[in-house]
């Protein structure tokens, strides 16, 4: 049971002593009581004498003038007993204030589920359930995470490997399993590897009829120079690679084709992989035009292209560009 002592500083204690008299004529108590105990106190203001059970008025029937005693009792006769309740204070040394602040110079431990949490309204805690830790924001305002060093990391695998770093005036760094994958520069981005976009898909159609084909080379292909969608960009409409998809990523792709010719005689047009034939869809045209349509799927590697060359057993062929006649489309089923 704790008392308030003579400082608002410290921790109040009580502490209760005994002196049983052998003889008589004593007037001062000190020293050690019936139980061994050494009286000691540091401010006669806050103690309290008792003799025989009945308490004794400070400055008329004792005084503490001396350190450690209680001085001035009128005569004592052999058997009193004087008892001395000490109300004292100690000084916890080694505890910080909650008012003033302090230093810790060792660890502070926290069992699972208890939060060290800050500011008015707890919007800060950090804590760790026996499984995950935690570190909630509950504010309206960022998460700050500032240094001076040369970088912040996320470092996981125990610490053994990067996950994530941030480099004072300098890149933002992205790995994958510690090997880095994306880093920014000042004037963008540079990526390792390929970067896969959620989807990889394709129509393209022609803008105006096309004819002029080298039927018999497979590179010559229909050139495809505007698209309906076109999403991861990987189909060109332009340049050396007109007409043609370039793979992005490795990975499962399929792809069809349906064109339009509108010559007199035996048609054919194949899907194309660097200069040779995947599949074919073959035609006998008996009257001026027919359909021709082709697809294949299977596997490809990052960086190969593929296209639609068509072929007839005449001079000359012409493609129209009707969008329900002609177009060329693929998509990606799967990344490998």
């Amino acid at each position: 049971m704790a008392y308030i002592g003579k400082s608002p500083t410290g921790t109040g204690v009580r502490s209760r002593f005994y002196y049983t008299q052998t003889s008589g004529g004593g007037t001062s108590i000190s020293g050690t009581d019936d139980s061994s105990k050494t009286l000691t106190f540091t401010d006669g203001e806050y103690i309290d004498v008792y003799l025989n059970g009945v308490l004794l008025v400070a400055g008329t029937d004792y005084n503490t003038n001396t350190a450690n005693t209680i001085s001035g009792l009128a005569a004592l006769a052999n058997g009193d007993v004087v008892e001395v309740v000490v109300y004292d204070v100690f000084t916890v040394a080694d505890t910080v204030s909650a008012s003033q602040g302090g230093t810790f110079n060792a660890s502070v431990s926290f069992s699972d589920n208890v939060k060290a949490q800050f500011g008015t309204g707890n919007d800060l805690q950090i804590y760790h359930d026996g499984s995950n830790s935690y570190i909630i924001d509950g504010g309206t305002g960022d998460l700050v995470i500032n240094t001076n060093g040369n970088a912040i990391s996320l470092n996981p695998n125990g610490g053994g490997e990067y996950g994530a770093r941030v480099i004072n005036n300098g890149a933002v760094e992205l790995y994958h399993d510690n090997s880095k994958k994306l880093e920014t520069t000042s004037s963008g981005i540079t990526v390792t590897g390929y970067v896969v976009p959620t989807l990889i898909a394709f129509e393209a159609t022609l803008s105006a009829n096309q004819t002029g084909f080298d039927t018999t080379s497979f590179g010559d292909v229909v050139e495809f120079d505007q698209t309906t969608y076109n999403h991861g960009n990987a189909f060109k409409t332009s340049g050396s690679d007109i007409g043609l998809f370039v793979v992005p990523v490795a990975g499962i792709y399929t792809f069809d084709f349906w064109i339009y010719s509108s010559v007199d005689h035996w048609s054919q047009a194949w899907l194309v992989l660097g200069g040779a034939r995947m599949g074919s869809s073959d035609v006998v045209q008996t009257t001026s035009g027919a359909f021709i349509g082709g697809s294949h799927t299977s596997k490809f590697s990052a960086g190969q292209k593929i296209g639609v060359h068509p072929y007839n057993a005449g001079s000359s062929e012409q493609i129209n560009a009707n969008i329900n006649h002609t177009y060329f489309r693929g998509h990606l089923i799967t990344a490998i």
